[in-house]
């Protein structure tokens, strides 16, 4: 998963197929954001809750459908490896910016179990 442009577009692919939301257009420059992602297999729709000088704004995307495949390769957040064009635009590239308190879970949290994490947990039990 990526955030591009100042936080414009979210995009997560798997192969290749990439879909963008909006929910972070207006997020402020060069400040801490909270944002937690969920991705169901199972379900066509892919929950985005960010917060927001403590409010919880929360998204559905169409983002992507099926299964993340299984592989021994490295896991890279933050690296664009394909180069897809928007509008005659790059959106290749690296993330710019910083991750801190990266948390990865063996299936997609609830919405309630999102909110603790927005609220500074770790390590939710699943």
């Amino acid at each position: 998963m990526d955030v591009v442009d100042r936080g414009a577009f979210f995009r997560k692919r798997i192969p290749k197929l990439c879909k963008y939301s909006d929910i972070f257009k207006q997020l402020p420059e060069d400040s801490w954001v909270g944002v937690v992602t969920t991705f169901n297999s199972l379900k066509i729709h892919t929950r985005v809750k960010i917060m927001k000088t403590g409010e919880i704004r929360e998204g559905n995307s169409t983002l992507c459908v099926g299964s993340v495949p299984a592989t021994l390769a490295p896991l890279n957040i933050g690296r664009d490896l394909y180069c897809i064009k928007q509008n005659g635009r790059s959106l290749a590239g690296n993330f710019v910016g910083k991750l801190d308190q990266v948390q990865i879970y063996r299936r997609a949290l609830e919405s309630w179990e999102t909110d603790r994490v927005l609220a500074g947990e770790v390590n939710i039990r699943t």
